[in-house]
């Protein structure tokens, strides 16, 4: 089953990561620093960086990909009607896994824009769920690339009130685990709201075996 393994390896990943960061790279005292990507757009904490224009630039790059090229409509099909992919001369399989790669290599740069992007070091539990958030990001994008980027501009801000009403002192220092919480709710209420009207593709987590 696609979703229990994956959730597995979610939960090995955030075990291995603090044992090697434990075992390899702190050492007596403070833990290691690496210089942080300078802010090419904007300064400070609210500058962006090489890793943040790229995402942005990313979205309508994979959306043209996707919905207007060939290769894009091969794609979708493996994941769409994969049987009829493969008629129509497709290696499904071997499709899924390079598609696979390469969202894993997606996936690490944003674990690198947390480490050296946001900050200049690796803390453990460092994502603090966003891979999670993630995906509420995509059901509420409809599962367009699109549609995903104004759905993560709107977590984005989410985020940046929460961390404006500490920095400002607007509530109480008790209701502080309350301002952190607003993400997650806004995760749980998009998959409540949006979870049931998103159309992933039909073959999504179904294996397939090439005839």
């Amino acid at each position: 089953d696609q979703v229990i393994v994956g959730t597995t390896l979610n939960f090995l990943a955030l075990g291995l990561t603090g044992v090697w960061y434990r075992a390899w790279l702190d050492g007596p005292g403070m833990g290691k620093t690496a210089p942080g990507l300078p802010a090419l757009i904007g300064q400070g904490g609210g500058g962006l960086n090489a890793l943040t224009l790229f995402a942005l630039a990313l979205a309508p790059a994979t959306y043209y990909l996707l919905f207007r090229t060939r290769l894009g409509l091969m794609v979708r099909a493996t994941g769409e009607v994969p049987s009829a992919a493969s008629a129509a001369g497709a290696r499904v399989n071997l499709v899924r896994f390079v598609v696979t790669l390469a969202v894993g290599g997606l996936c690490g740069l944003g674990g690198a824009a947390l480490s050296i992007g946001i900050g200049n070091s690796f803390t453990e539990g460092i994502t603090g769920g966003r891979g999670f958030i993630a995906l509420a990001v995509v059901v509420f994008g409809r599962w367009n690339p699109l549609g995903a980027l104004g759905a993560a501009l709107l977590f984005a801000a989410a985020n940046t009130l929460q961390l404006t009403l500490q920095a400002k002192g607007v509530f109480p220092k008790v209701l502080y685990p309350l301002l952190l919480a607003v993400p997650y709710v806004l995760t749980l209420f998009v998959l409540a709201v949006r979870g049931a009207k998103g159309k992933p593709p039909a073959a999504l987590g179904t294996p397939f075996e090439q005839e």
